[in-house]
């Protein structure tokens, strides 16, 4: 009389033997199963994906029958094998959720068809039973496992190269590198990135130190949480340009941004002493480039002038803009209006381009403008007549008062200086 454990090998080889035959149909059942209850599978577009998904449940089937039949679980070689299979469902884009569910569809339709042989008659033992459970169950999870660590491999993989093409995208798009503008468009789109919404710019430095990808992912989730604050379209993007960190996002049909509220809450959201220029918003393939360049001078400008603000609209600084067009132009007409004003202070050590700076800054008030630079209201009168003396330009006369104005708009850009009027000598350049 054959021991139990003899008895049993045998018992479970004769159930190998029914299901051998059997599992093309098993596995037709079971891919019927996945594609009736998992959303991931049957909203594939591409009908070879089914075939595929029949053909591994087969494999599996196969797997577990010989593990069954030697007693022992599978080889480590062939298990890995198997879990291939997780990296095709990452590229078919199936949830992993899904693709974990299916395998365990695989292991319950398996157990109906296993336990049909468990009952009647000539019913095997309970030890039977019992083997066949363990061994299902213990198959399944190895199987799993294997196939979730496949999936995560190749789920990194795709965003690594999703990440690269977004990068490229970005970078053709704000240095115009590209040769059809339609496949830039369909581009665009495949990112969920509409190009003919209007399009914001954030062109960031980040003053207290920091490496470039800290930056990216700081300004990537800066810009996902202000996804419903400001109303975006799609997923922002963000790159690196110029030792600089760029952001680029739609915005939603009918927003009317304000930039320098949409600079404050990303500042808020950022850690750290970082400087923005923002451009504004601009639709098409070139509109984004207008609103990096934008951005970009915005910020050149703001962390000269003011950069303690931290945040730069472009729009703030369109004098300085309209400056910039040509800085020898500019150059030349602050020598022409106050270039006898900068020598001397030059040669005199007096403060005559401070004064003048502050007279504009509050409106013309000599009383102002004293306590601004600790002097008598008197002292400013004289040096604001001194100023007129050598200008030849009156500070009555509204067109004199306007160069007069615009030449410390241009010398302040030009240099570097503060609002306060601290300037710095023009060392041949005016």
């Amino acid at each position: 009389m054959p021991t139990p454990s003899t008895r049993t090998s045998k018992d479970l080889m004769d159930i190998v033997g029914h299901l051998e035959p059997r599992i093309k149909d098993i596995a037709a059942a079971i891919t019927d199963e996945i594609w009736a209850q998992i959303p991931g599978y049957s909203s594939q577009q591409d009908p070879t994906v089914r075939d595929e998904v029949a053909e591994a449940a087969a494999h599996n089937l196969t797997a577990f029958l010989r593990a069954l039949a030697g007693g022992r679980d599978l080889p480590k070689r062939d298990i890995d094998s198997l879990g291939l299979v997780g990296g095709n469902r990452a590229h078919q884009g199936i949830p992993i959720e899904d693709v974990l569910k299916a395998f365990r569809t695989v292991g319950r339709v398996l157990w109906e068809h296993v336990s049909e042989e468990l009952v009647g008659a000539d019913a095997p033992s309970v030890e039977v039973a019992i083997e066949l459970s363990t061994t299902l169950m213990r198959f399944t999870d190895q199987i799993s496992s294997s196939v979730a660590f496949h999936y995560s491999v190749a789920q990194r993989a795709i965003v690594r190269q999703q990440e690269a093409a977004r990068r490229e995208f970005l970078h053709d798009l704000l240095l115009g590198t590209y040769s059809s503008p339609d496949e830039m468009v369909k581009r665009g789109r495949a990112f969920g990135y509409d190009l003919g919404r209007p399009q914001v710019a954030v062109v960031a430095s980040r003053e207290d130190g920091s490496d470039p990808g800290a930056d990216e992912l700081a300004m990537s989730r800066a810009l996902d949480s202000l996804v419903e604050k400001i109303k975006l379209s799609g997923q922002p993007m963000v790159d690196r340009r110029a030792g600089r960190t760029v952001g680029v996002f739609t915005l939603a049909p009918g927003v009317e941004p304000d930039l320098a509220e949409i600079g404050r809450l990303l500042a808020d959201e950022l850690e750290g002493r970082w400087r923005l220029g923002l451009g504004g918003p601009h639709s098409g393939l070139e509109g984004c480039r207008r609103s990096y360049s934008e951005g970009e001078e915005a910020l050149e400008i703001g962390s000269a002038l003011i950069p303690d603000a931290g945040v730069y609209p472009a729009d703030d600084f369109l004098l300085y803009r309209f400056l910039r067009l040509d800085l020898d132009l500019a150059s030349r007409f602050v020598e022409a209006v106050v270039g006898p004003v900068i020598d001397h202070d030059t040669r005199r050590r007096s403060e005559l381009i401070k004064t003048l700076t502050a007279y504009f800054e509050t409106d013309g008030s000599a009383k102002e403008s004293g306590r601004r630079l600790f002097a008598h209201p008197h002292t400013i009168t004289y040096r604001l007549k001194q100023i007129e003396r050598l200008t030849g330009r009156s500070l009555r006369d509204p067109e004199d008062k306007l160069h007069l104005h615009l030449a410390i708009k241009a010398l302040s850009l030009l240099h570097g200086t503060s609002s306060a009027g601290e300037t710095q000598e023009l060392s041949g350049t005016a």
